[in-house]
């Protein structure tokens, strides 16, 4: 296995903020609620799709410590690497970074006519909070 573990922050101020946004709640929920719901509305189709996200094996949250951590496969296993900052990303990179936001967009949007607007907005409520507000 080719494994990226993403933990809490190692000092008190970027937990705190990360904490704040609710980032790993909003990610573990992602992972483990949302794409539970969206395998299951396409349970009848015959050629299911998958967001294009990293595969998630394992997720943590302890409450009473306020820690998390995530276990994720590693995608420069597959070829991706990340990318620098001070360059702007290739056409055919930014192509391929849109696909993947749409293919998710599409996805919860079936999820959403599927099983209902509001059901689906409040088994998802945390995802919709703005975290800067």
């Amino acid at each position: 296995f080719d494994l990226f573990i993403k933990m809490m922050p190692v000092t008190e101020v970027h937990r705190a903020m990360t904490r704040e946004i609710k980032a790993f709640d909003r990610e573990i929920h992602a992972y483990t609620k949302l794409l539970q719901q969206i395998r299951e509305v396409q349970t009848t189709s015959a050629d299911p799709v998958e967001p294009r996200w990293a595969r998630c094996y394992y997720t943590c949250r302890n409450l009473k410590t306020k820690l998390c951590a995530l276990v994720l496969e590693d995608l420069t296993a597959r070829g991706f690497r990340i990318m620098n900052r001070k360059i702007s990303l290739e056409f055919a990179h930014a192509v391929l970074a849109v696909r993947a936001f749409a293919t998710t967009h599409a996805l919860t949007f079936n999820l959403k006519f599927v099983r209902g607007a509001e059901t689906m907005l409040l088994d998802n409520a945390q995802l919709l909070d703005d975290p800067f507000e």
